[in-house]
């Protein structure tokens, strides 16, 4: 461009800004261009877009790998704490696209090019080569913006381009796109980012809030590439490991600054160059823990455990003995998991099998419960094999793991089961451990719900049985579910979505909750047992509609009475729960705990069997994580419903005025418990997970001498006492 030429076109661009109402600032710069934060503009959208224009900056990106086929230069002296222009971004993405054009972090350079935007990114591409000069003296360097994760998309409008060093915390929010693009969700802040069913009732404005919340917090960590690791045999994503996964909940620590990024209709952090893995240089890392196990300390002191987990369609029958199955297939090409074409949905050969079994028996045996409920395992009966064939393999491999006979299950009860054409490919099933655990006579079912126009025609019937714990306390009735998922409608009128966050179907689960709450305690009373336990994968977060039918019943969510913190799945970046354990009044009275272990639905999904083969690196490992897309939940029942609460006391003998240290055991979990010395109330406290809790309080002065009884009452009646002798005071008054 000669200067005459470069002279007209820079008027034309004066006049482009000045229509704008954009100032210039480009005297302070250069004469013959304009500054970066004029091309930007204020808003989403530059003010020059297709106008050919000449400016300068330091480069503070450069991506000749990775397919982002360009580079980002920053205004010279820009950034650090004072922002100049606080309205408009300071730094700009130019596209190289094919051009052979080679810049170094820290260059100075002039670009000429066109101006336009591409999905919102506001981007400068030069015609040849010779676009993009070296400028005659360097320029000022420029610092990153240090700062909290603005809220709004004018703010980070404001720093599209620019280096960034992030403050404050962020936590891990999602990984399912972490192997296939290398990218990871983050929340600016403590908490990853929520269902907003799941903490507020569905259409309400507080779910509003929670979504909007969601909104202003999230931000993804992409790795400086637009590469497409899946299928690929020689690249391997990063921030993806069998051994120091990144997982959803972690917190993300920023070792150096990055590029406020938009891509993808997404905000991003991307790093200055791209980050491959096994690079020491990562621009961030991740730290948390991984559990081994269920928190025993969470679950509390039991008599036994009841557990609920969701299999991944775990199918004995296999797609490749199965006419007309078409499969998902690895990088390689070999099959690996049933894609359509037929009824089995699980492994496609014996290999993959085992795979998948491995990691489903290491996390039931480490799991460990006496009871556990399963869902989306094969219906064996309905695909034209022998009833339970599938149940019973997986519970000889679990034996075969545990080195003894430790699980058995209860069998299908054919004369309660619908129809065999009436019933699901997959279903529920419980499987019990007979040393803690007797089964009580034949499985329940729910039946005649099953039948065409009953409220079960499109989900899995419940399986119910009464076990009674080894040490004789009172049998519990514990019935698995799998109600009908969100992602289509069912037959009635309202299970078309209708936006309130709920997704399809919300009758025909809301159907399925008022018929297991007729069907659940009269089942359990016929079988013997007051206790319920109503568990499984509901498909329904916390506060919909499905699960306020059963609140409404009396039966409370463990999750939430016993304040666990946890949730059981992660869908589109957003933390809530679809797998509950329900308990009735009765059973809540016998809680000790509970927990949801975290061993699946935060971890990267390429280390699922169903993955195999699918990356540069083979990240398959046999232990429990990612053996399903759903986390179990576990609860701890003590002896009995009538167990008797205790009191006990730290000295036989107390004065008037001096402090009193009282211990009660065997109350309600989370509960107030008011503690009395005969008619003087002394105060409260609240007990643990497990029941117990100790306080101290003060004898008031005056009072009744000689023996009496500290009292400890909690809110639901239970209450304990033990004798004291209590000496006058003995301070002075």
């Amino acid at each position: 461009m000669t200067t005459w030429t470069r002279r007209i076109a820079h008027l034309a661009v004066t006049c482009a800004l000045a229509a704008t109402g954009v100032g210039l600032t480009f005297g302070t710069a250069y004469a013959d261009g304009v500054t970066i934060d004029q091309i930007q503009g204020i808003g989403a959208s530059s003010p020059l877009v297709n106008e050919t224009v000449t400016t300068q900056g330091v480069v503070t990106a450069a991506y000749p790998t990775g397919n982002f086929k360009g580079f980002i230069i920053q205004r010279p002296g820009s950034g650090g704490p004072t922002d100049t222009t606080p309205s408009a971004s300071d730094a700009i993405f130019v596209y190289t696209g094919s051009l052979a054009i080679t810049v170094a972090i820290g260059d100075s350079v002039s670009v000429t090019g066109k101006v336009s935007e591409y999905q919102g990114l506001t981007e400068l591409a030069p015609s040849t080569p010779n676009d993009v000069t070296p400028t005659a003296e360097p320029l000022e360097p420029v610092q990153p913006v240090t700062g909290a994760w603005p809220a709004t998309d004018p703010e980070r409008e404001a720093l599209e381009g620019m280096l960034f060093l992030p403050v404050g915390t962020y936590t891990v929010s999602d990984t399912y796109t972490t192997a296939q693009y290398g990218e990871v969700v983050l929340a600016y802040g403590d908490t990853p980012l929520m269902q907003p069913t799941e903490i507020a009732a569905p259409g309400s404005a507080d779910a509003e809030q929670v979504a909007a919340d969601n909104a202003s917090r999230k931000v993804v960590m992409d790795d400086g590439s637009s590469v497409n690791f899946l299928n690929q045999t020689d690249q391997t994503p990063p921030y993806v490991s069998t051994t120091d996964p990144t997982r959803v909940g972690e917190k993300a620590t920023f070792t150096s600054p990055v590029i406020v990024d938009y891509r993808n209709n997404t905000w991003k952090f991307n790093p200055t160059d791209q980050y491959t893995a096994g690079e020491m240089n990562a621009p961030v890392t991740f730290s948390g823990d991984r559990p081994a196990a269920p928190d025993t300390t969470a679950i509390g002191k039991t008599s036994f455990k009841v557990a609920s987990f969701n299999v991944l369609n775990y199918f004995t029958t296999l797609g490749s003995q199965t006419p007309g199955c078409v499969p998902y297939k690895d990088k390689d090409g070999d099959p690996v998991t049933v894609k359509e074409g037929c009824d089995p949905r699980g492994a496609w050969d014996p290999d993959d099998f085992d795979r998948q079994q491995q990691k489903i028996v290491k996390a039931i045996n480490k799991l460990d419960a006496s009871v556990v409920g399963l869902s989306e395992i094969e219906n064996s009966a309905r695909l034209g094999e022998p009833v339970d064939e599938a149940l019973s393999t997986l519970v000889n491999a679990l034996n075969a793991d545990a080195g003894t006979t430790k699980w058995a299950f209860v069998p299908s009860n054919t004369a309660q089961l619908p129809p065999t054409d009436q019933q699901d490919v997959i279903t529920n099933a419980l499987i019990y451990q007979p040393a803690q655990v007797t089964s009580q006579g034949d499985a329940q079912v729910l039946g005649d719900q099953s039948a065409p126009g009953m409220a079960f025609q499109n989900a899995r019937t419940p399986i119910g049985v009464s076990v009674a714990p080894a040490d004789g306390s009172a049998p519990v009735f514990v019935a698995i579910n799998h109600f009908k998922s969100k992602g289509s409608a069912g037959p009635w009128p309202g299970d078309a979505d209708s936006g309130d966050g709920q997704g399809y179907s919300t009758e025909s689960r809301v159907r399925q909750a008022n018929a297991l709450e007729a069907w659940a305690a009269p089942t359990a009373a016929s079988v013997g047992a007051q206790s319920i336990a109503l568990i499984g994968d509901f498909n329904s977060y916390s506060q919909e509609d499905p699960l306020q039918a059963l609140y409404s019943a009396g039966y409370a969510n463990v999750q939430d009475t016993l304040g666990m913190g946890k949730y059981s799945y992660v869908f589109g970046s957003l933390s809530g729960s679809l797998d509950h354990i329900l308990v009735n009044g009765d059973l809540a009275t016998r809680l000790s705990g509970g927990d949801i272990w975290n061993i699946n639905s935060g971890e990267s999904v390429a280390l699922e069997y169903s993955r195999y083969n699918n990356y540069g690196s083979l990240f398959y490992a046999d232990g429990p994580y990612r053996s399903s897309d759903h986390d179990p939940v576990v609860i701890g029942i003590k002896a009995d419903v009538s167990a008797t609460p205790v009191a006990t006391i730290d000295a036989p003998v107390v004065h008037r005025g001096e402090q009193l240290t009282v211990t009660g055991e065997q109350f309600p979990p989370n509960m107030s418990v008011t503690v009395t010395l005969g008619a003087d109330v002394l105060g409260t406290m609240m007990t643990e997970n497990s029941g117990n809790a100790t306080g101290s309080f003060t004898l008031p002065v005056e009072g009744k001498k000689g023996k009496q009884s500290v009292t400890l009452t909690a809110a639901n009646g239970a209450a304990a006492s033990t004798a004291i002798a209590v000496g006058g005071y003995r301070g002075k008054k």
